[in-house]
């Protein structure tokens, strides 16, 4: 059973992760202790007998008295109390333990799209009347709010992606707030002249549908940033005030910092084309960043978004990763120099670290700073899962995933991580290709989750579902899809299957020849048609030249199944740092 995060005293307790974090401490348990604490949590300020303790957590199981003495001394140490002036456990002689530190449990909540205009009854769907300017200042108004709400660490805040697909549904508040598993929802409007910005919001009980507070905030217009951190500042207050009054930890940084208007205009066109991804809007979203920077050099958050926009034009084949490196290097550095308080700049170094230098205890240490500095952080969580499923951990990135779909449960980015991980050992075949369908219904035109079913299906001989998912996949270049046969029922047989494969290999050979292709890809196809010795050509290529995607697919099964006992497969592993 999923545990949510829990605050006990000053630790955040991460159940289902088994683990404690503290500033500057972490601190792992083992199952059993960490099931002694969630327990012991629920019952807060109860004595709980020694019975009961074996009882639950135990689960009625022989337990020697010692055993359990053992268990509450390494939760004692872990959490740094001391028996006899307690400040966590204490111990009732004859009765049994109690939790006496204060606890309580991470809020979820969710904040619909900012409607652009003034604050009356809000429209729930997209904002129609609004000029083009102003629908992608209230998007980035909203994305930005999103950001400065995750910054609480007793906050669990959805991702504005998952809370956009609910919006183009035109779901009620009742129904986002059952699907996304929120009890919070935030809704409001915003409006600019050329002086200042105003934002309106409620905070509502999303279940029922009820309106719980509202309140009007206004900067001026070069604030913006400084804004939206006293609007996060006090919604989060106000949610630590209906949930627990005494409850005063709660409480989000109110900083921020100056930026012009113009460059603000930049930086919000900026991330909205960027979620919009697609060579077009990756373009143009580059370049508003880049004219971010030009007039406010000091805009960490805008240096971040070049190093990112030029990580995913490298990342999905636009341009060969040595073409953009000293521009992502360079942006990221900048980032951190002008604001090392930056959870995305720290979360774009990660990936630097772990896809560029392959320096994976580097790219932990990063992981960790970008989600102290925000836990909800969706784009951290997402590289924490290809993190750990790239060392080969599969528990730990199926964890991580789960935490990172609570954030962003509609993402098909969040459907996919889950199936990478799950897909990276023999045997989970079917409940990989459940998650992948299940990512379809968020998105049926998701080409990544295409891709790797028709792995799948390759993997079990499924020709014709094969074919299916390929055709949805090369949708992204129309000669390759031309390739393939039209009609679902040919090619009948493998042997026809393996001649469409070995064409479509070919074709990407040859248009190696005159443009970019990711090795990754000719790779892929190569090893599926049955041709072992140019796919490790192939694989080996993508590691000398950093082929992005290298690293998060080297292990999924189904795509090398006829590779895993070639020598020069394990060597990879070996030159890439990593075990098979």
């Amino acid at each position: 059973m999923h545990e949510r995060e829990l605050q006990i005293g000053a630790w955040r307790v991460f159940p289902d992760e088994g683990r404690l974090e503290r500033p500057g401490v972490r601190e792992r348990l083992e199952p059993r202790v960490m099931d002694l604490l969630v327990f012991l949590a629920r019952h807060q300020e109860q004595v709980v007998s020694q019975r009961d303790l074996v009882r639950h957590v135990w689960e009625g199981a022989f337990v020697s008295e010692g055993a359990l003495h053992t268990a509450v001394a390494a939760l004692r140490r872990s959490l740094g109390d001391d028996a006899r002036r307690p400040r966590y456990i204490q111990t009732v002689p004859r009765r049994g333990y109690r939790l006496i530190a204060p606890v309580s449990r991470r809020r979820r909540l969710a904040v619909l799209p900012l409607a652009s205009g003034d604050l009356g009854p809000v429209n729930r769907g997209p904002d129609a009347d609004s000029a083009p300017g102003e629908e992608v200042f209230a998007y980035g108004m909203t994305d930005a709010l999103i950001e400065a709400l995750g910054r609480c660490p007793e906050l669990e805040v959805v991702s504005l992606r998952s809370v956009m697909v609910l919006r183009d549904r035109k779901a009620t508040l009742p129904e986002v707030a059952r699907d996304l598993a929120v009890d919070w929802v935030v809704e409001g409007s915003v409006l600019r002249s050329s002086e200042a910005v105003r934002i309106s919001v409620r905070l509502l009980d999303g279940p029922a549908d009820r309106m719980l507070w509202s309140q009007g905030f206004e900067r001026p217009l070069e604030d913006t940033f400084g804004l939206q951190r006293e609007l996060a500042a006090a919604i989060s207050d106000e949610i630590a005030r209906r949930s627990s009054p005494d409850d005063e930890r709660i409480r989000a940084d109110t900083g921020g910092p100056a930026v012009s208007a113009e460059a603000l205009d930049h930086f919000l066109r900026g991330r909205f084309h960027f979620y919009k991804l697609g060579p077009p809007h990756i373009e143009q979203a580059l370049g508003h960043f880049e004219a971010a920077v030009r007039i406010e050099p000091s805009f960490g958050d805008a240096h971040a978004g070049i190093a990112d926009v030029r990580g995913a034009m490298a990342y999905w084949g636009q341009v060969p990763f040595a073409e953009v490196r000293e521009g992502i290097d360079s942006a990221i550095s900048q980032a951190l120099l002008v604001d090392p308080g930056s959870a995305e700049a720290h979360s774009i170094q990660a990936v630097q670290h772990l896809f560029v230098h392959r320096d994976y205890v580097a790219a932990a240490k990063s992981l960790d700073r970008a989600l102290e500095l925000n836990p909800s952080s969706s784009h951290a969580l997402l590289i924490r899962v290809l993190h750990q499923m790239i060392l080969g951990r599969q528990r730990q990135a199926l964890m991580w995933s789960d935490r990172f779909r609570r954030i962003d449960p509609l993402n098909p980015a969040a459907g996919l991580a889950h199936a990478l991980a799950l897909s990276s050992r023999p045997g989970l075949e079917e409940p990989t290709a459940a998650v992948l369908q299940a990512t379809l219904e968020i998105d049926p035109e998701h080409q990544p989750t295409h891709q790797l079913l028709a792995d799948l299906a390759w993997h079990g001989g499924r020709i014709a579902e094969a074919l299916a998912h390929e055709r949805a996949w090369w949708m992204r270049d129309p000669v390759a899809a031309r390739l393939l046969p039209h009609d679902p029922a040919e090619p009948a047989s493998g042997a026809a299957a393996r001649v469409v494969l070995e064409r479509l290999a070919d074709h990407l050979v040859t248009e190696s020849e005159r443009r970019y292709v990711q090795p990754i890809e000719i790779a892929r196809l190569q090893a599926l048609c049955g041709r072992p010795a140019a796919a490790l050509d192939w694989l080996e290529r993508a590691g000398r030249t950093h082929d992005l995607r290298l690293l998060e697919v080297l292990r999924l099964h189904p795509r090398w199944a006829t590779l895993r006992g070639e020598e020069r497969y394990l060597q990879l592993f070996a030159d890439l740092g990593l075990t098979l």
